[in-house]
């Protein structure tokens, strides 16, 4: 049976970060025992991946049934350096496979990489810091939420807005032309009875009304 649950995310640093931190996270670390307690299957199950242009990101056949805070301060400051490390490994060297991402640290910390593998993870590591993953993880929390990034949102409220604009401008155009209208029938009812003489024909209310609004 295959697998049909995806995320797709922004960008190959997202995936890194939910294929080798977050997975394990929803499972055995910060949301393990956020109910409901299986909260974690599917998500678990999903694979990461990067959204093709025009797809919309976030999960695929299923909903979440917990919006995880990526971008967490606790979170960040207890493993922050670690989720810099799995990206700066996959900028690095490219894996195919995450499933042994705990060796790629086991490397580098028992001091078994070769000058040459630190020399492409140093460069890797100049090239994204700790700003860019702050960045990552709030992007990551919207598209798990399913909305897009703060300029995304921040584009559809404008359009709302000048939506909304254009809905009260066509009403406040509609109620000009019933007064318009209405005007023009009570100008020709007065003219009517003006000229036939007959103004007697006309209520009072009827006369304090034309009046009224010829005044407007």
């Amino acid at each position: 049976m295959t697998n049909d649950y995806v995320v797709r995310f922004r960008n190959t640093a997202q995936v890194v970060l939910y294929e080798c931190e977050f997975k394990g996270q929803f499972s055995d670390g910060n949301w393990e025992n956020t109910m409901p307690y299986d909260h974690w299957e599917i998500p678990c199950k999903a694979k990461a991946v990067v959204g093709e242009p025009g797809e919309k990101l976030g999960p695929v056949n299923f909903w979440p049934r917990v919006l995880y805070g990526f971008s967490s301060p606790d979170l960040l400051s207890c493993i922050g350096d670690r989720m810099l490390f799995f990206v700066h490994y996959c900028a690095a060297f490219q894996p195919t496979d995450f499933s042994n991402h705990w060796d790629w640290e086991d490397l580098f910390a028992d001091g078994k990489a070769s000058p040459e593998e630190q020399a492409k993870l140093a460069y890797a590591a100049d090239h994204y810091k700790m700003a860019d993953l702050k960045r990552d993880l709030k992007d990551m929390s919207r598209i798990w939420a399913g909305k897009g990034t703060i300029e995304e949102e921040k584009a559809e409220k404008a359009a709302q807005e000048a939506r909304d604009r254009e809905y009260e401008a066509k009403r406040e155009a509609e109620y000009l032309a019933q007064r318009l209208a209405r005007r023009a029938n009570l100008e020709a009812e007065f003219q009517t009875a003006i000229n036939s003489m007959d103004i007697s024909k006309l209520s009072y209310n009827q006369i304090s009304a034309i009046m009224g609004e010829l005044k407007r």
